[in-house]
């Protein structure tokens, strides 16, 4: 059912089929609230509150987050260890496709938790 509730949120909004997420709104329509799933041992939710939780190598990451100019900029912490980036986030089909450093960085394809 979540698969479903992503790919059509991916699909539904004609603004929304592909390309850059540019604002806050249409990310928090696609994106917040669906577990999203980053390799075998990656899991995390970005929550409404702007918080993120989740899951890294069996190791409990909490996070907070804003979306600014076009970026998702966010702060998480791993067993003490703090990581703060903006990153660009675009649609391409049914996937998201994320890229850290404000669209300058490291591309990651992520999927919703089966």
């Amino acid at each position: 059912m979540r698969a479903l509730a992503l790919i059509l949120a991916l699909t539904a909004t004609p603004a929304l089929s592909e390309g850059q997420i540019v604002t806050e709104e249409d990310f928090r329509e696609v994106v917040v609230g669906v577990p999203i799933r980053l390799g075998p041992d990656v899991v995390f939710t970005i929550n409404a509150d702007n918080t993120i939780s989740g899951d890294v190598d069996g190791r409990e990451a909490t996070g907070t987050w804003d979306f600014e100019d076009g970026f998702w900029c966010r702060k998480i912490i791993v067993e003490q260890v703090f990581t703060e980036d903006c990153q660009l986030w675009e649609i391409d089909g049914e996937t998201l496709v994320i890229t850290r450093d404000r669209g300058r960085g490291e591309s990651f394809r992520y999927r919703e938790v089966e």
